[in-house]
């Protein structure tokens, strides 16, 4: 956690931000969550920090995201959701277009294959984000 911290603070430094206390509370309870996560959950656990503001937790979003800290994530009807990128392997989405479920896949091949594609185009990537859509095999079995 004190490496987050430490790179958050870094970041801070370099845009000539400061570091606050209600910052630092607000990255602690993101990094405690090891799944997607909504805004709103974000704030319902921010919750028993009376000093913490919906538009802190906002902003403070947006500088993780450019920090590479956390990942935004919005899925085909719209809806964004959140995930902290530290200690995180990268990972790709089936996405079922009936009940919206997310079930998130790791493949080696498909990393080494989107790596190989940026080299060879000579391109930089910064983040990625593939979704696969389609029907879970709940919804597959309901239209049976």
């Amino acid at each position: 956690m004190n490496s987050v911290l430490d790179q958050f603070n870094n970041y801070l430094l370099s845009k000539n931000l400061r570091k606050s206390p209600i910052r630092e509370k607000i990255i602690i309870e993101i990094f405690k969550i090891h799944e997607h996560f909504h805004i709103q959950d974000l704030l319902q656990k921010l919750k028993k920090y009376k000093d913490v503001s919906r538009a802190t937790v906002f902003r403070t979003i947006q500088l993780l995201i450019e920090a590479s800290l956390v990942r935004k994530i919005t899925n085909t009807h719209g809806h964004v959701h959140y995930e902290h990128s530290k200690g995180q392997q990268l990972h790709d989405h089936l996405v079922c277009l009936q009940c919206g479920k997310e079930i998130e896949i790791n493949c080696q091949i498909l990393e080494k294959e989107q790596n190989k594609l940026c080299k060879e185009k000579k391109f930089i990537p910064v983040n990625h984000n593939l979704q696969i859509f389609g029907y879970c095999q709940n919804c597959q079995n309901k239209e049976q």
